[in-house]
């Protein structure tokens, strides 16, 4: 075999080896990678490469949901909790930031940063606040005194409440991500 015979084979396997696919795991408002809301649980794989090794199930029983959650772990860490809801999937909460939007966007990025990107407050009567961003709720982030006083008067008066920058300890990021029909609606 030729030197150039050689060379021609060796770039081939070395093209086609770069342009293998990745599995898209980018974190959209309707879910990420094959885990989709709306989605038969069963019927989801066992693991997604970039994504979750396994799945493992938990019985809950707690004051607003009684039911099985479905951890998607990465070699030990959970990167999502999906709720269930008829066996279909009705909710998922991501817990790492290994799983961002396309421009970057997950739990590396600030209270400040997410409404200077055109995040708008999010605060309802059922004690959820947050940041819909995308039409996903950036939540559990750290408030100031004036964001602890809005997310009291939503949850006890069910008024809605607009929270500013001022409402934020500066520099706090969210811990979850929840994606979920209701959130992706009211963000349109």
């Amino acid at each position: 075999m030729s030197i150039r015979t050689f060379a021609t084979i060796a770039i081939s396997l070395i093209i086609g080896v770069s342009c293998t696919s990745v599995a898209d795991n980018t974190l959209k408002a309707d879910g990420i990678g094959p885990v989709r809301l709306g989605a038969v649980i069963n019927s989801l794989p066992k693991s997604s490469e970039g994504l979750y090794d396994r799945i493992e199930p938990e019985r809950v029983e707690e004051f607003d949901y009684e039911g099985t959650v479905y951890h998607l772990v990465s070699h030990d860490e959970r990167i999502a909790t999906l709720i269930e809801d008829n066996g279909k999937i009705h909710a998922i909460e991501v817990y790492s930031d290994k799983v961002q939007t396309a421009d970057g966007f997950g739990l590396n990025k600030t209270a400040v940063q997410i409404l200077t990107a055109g995040g708008t407050s999010y605060c309802d009567n059922y004690g959820f606040e947050g940041l819909l961003f995308k039409g996903m709720l950036f939540s559990d982030m750290d408030l100031t005194p004036s964001g602890q006083k809005k997310a009291e008067d939503a949850y006890l008066d069910g008024t809605d409440q607009v929270f500013t920058e001022s409402d934020f300890i500066t520099g706090t990021h969210p811990v979850k991500i929840t994606l979920a029909k209701w959130y992706a609606e009211a963000a349109k």
